[in-house]
């Protein structure tokens, strides 16, 4: 986990995992940028729901292309799968 980022203790992982997932999935830029400032991994994956998904895959399917930029320009994997 990285160094001044919360975990969410009811599921397990840091919250801004979660926060950057739904932030992406709502095209919000501010808080991305804000998070991944903080350390949100960008690949991090949130799995507690049954299924993976990350901020790319959410940004990506939600029609999100700004978010997906911002995501690829730091470094985000297109290579990891919706699980």
């Amino acid at each position: 986990m990285s160094a001044g980022v919360p975990a969410c203790r009811a599921v397990n992982v840091p919250v801004a995992v979660s926060a950057l997932i739904i932030a992406s999935g709502n095209g919000d830029l501010a808080v991305m940028q804000a998070l991944l400032d903080v350390g949100a991994d960008v690949d991090a994956h949130e799995d507690d729901r049954g299924f993976s998904t990350t901020a790319l895959i959410e940004a990506t399917r939600e029609g999100r292309l700004a978010a997906v930029q911002v995501l690829l320009d730091k470094g985000a994997d297109a290579s990891i799968a919706d699980g």
